[in-house]
């Protein structure tokens, strides 16, 4: 029969393995714990890391698809009107102006000139190209403008971009009389289109000489506007609205601007 004093050390002793077990129980699960969320925040930061990598590529995608077209034929254009700046200043000033009154002529059918085709792509070639970097670029602004492809990853980036467009059409809509209006910049944009993507400079020119009016018609103004209104002057103001576009598309990059303005 056990004494009080061997009943004690059992008891004590059953004390101290419950208490082992149960600081082992708790250990190993604070360690479990411990262990799971490491794991979940693991997983955590390789989502994030995923995330991140889908964003750069997405708006890599957008980049390509919206902004080199854009400051492609905003830089053509901006070389174009210091062409016409200097033209309009010397001895050439008549001539190149005739160039764009025969295409309008043409266009409306006061004067249609024979052989189209191959004055377009010879003689005629500069006053087109001209009108083709003018209305590529109305069609790269419009699409940017309308699909506002920034606005929701990069917010900050679509409104300063969208200053930056803003200015370029006010230089070309300087004044009701003389500008080439708002609203036809962005009707040639709208329509400056076949099969849903950009016209080609040779569909352009089969446009100008079919006898279908209504797709013409939107070619008038501009053409009235390079044949009667521009000057030495506002060409320059409408190129340094332009390369302002195109250093702002030059210096900011979409990926980090955002970020870069939240940064304190």
């Amino acid at each position: 029969m056990a004494t009080n004093s061997e009943f004690v050390v059992l008891v004590v002793s059953g004390l101290f393995s419950l208490a082992v077990a149960g600081v082992t129980y708790y250990t190993a699960r604070a360690t479990s714990r411990t262990h799971v969320e490491g794991e979940l925040k693991k997983i955590k930061k390789q989502i994030e890391a995923q995330q991140a990598v889908e964003e750069r590529g997405a708006i890599a995608n957008l980049r390509q698809c919206y902004l080199t077209p854009l400051r492609y034929y905003a830089h053509m254009l901006s070389q174009r009107l210091a062409e016409l700046e200097a033209k309009f200043k010397s001895d050439e000033n008549t001539r190149v102006r005739d160039w764009f009154k025969e295409v309008k002529d043409h266009a409306t059918r006061d004067n249609r000139r024979h052989g189209f085709a191959a004055w377009a792509n010879y003689e005629g070639v500069f006053s087109l190209s001209t009108l083709y970097y003018t209305c590529s670029y109305f069609r790269c602004a419009h699409e940017v403008r309308f699909r506002r492809p920034f606005v929701e990853s990069r917010p900050s980036y679509c409104e300063e971009l969208d200053t930056y467009l803003a200015r370029v059409t006010d230089a070309f809509a300087w004044d009701a009389l003389h500008g080439l209006w708002d609203v036809s910049q962005e009707t040639i944009g709208e329509r400056f289109t076949t099969n849903g993507a950009k016209m080609t400079y040779a569909e352009m020119c089969d446009v100008l000489d079919s006898e279908n009016p209504f797709p013409r018609a939107a070619y008038f103004r501009p053409l009235d506007f390079y044949w009667k209104y521009l000057n030495a002057e506002k060409a320059l103001d409408i190129k340094a609205s332009l390369d302002e576009l195109v250093e702002f598309l030059d210096s900011h990059d979409p990926q980090i601007y955002d970020l870069a303005k939240a940064i304190p």
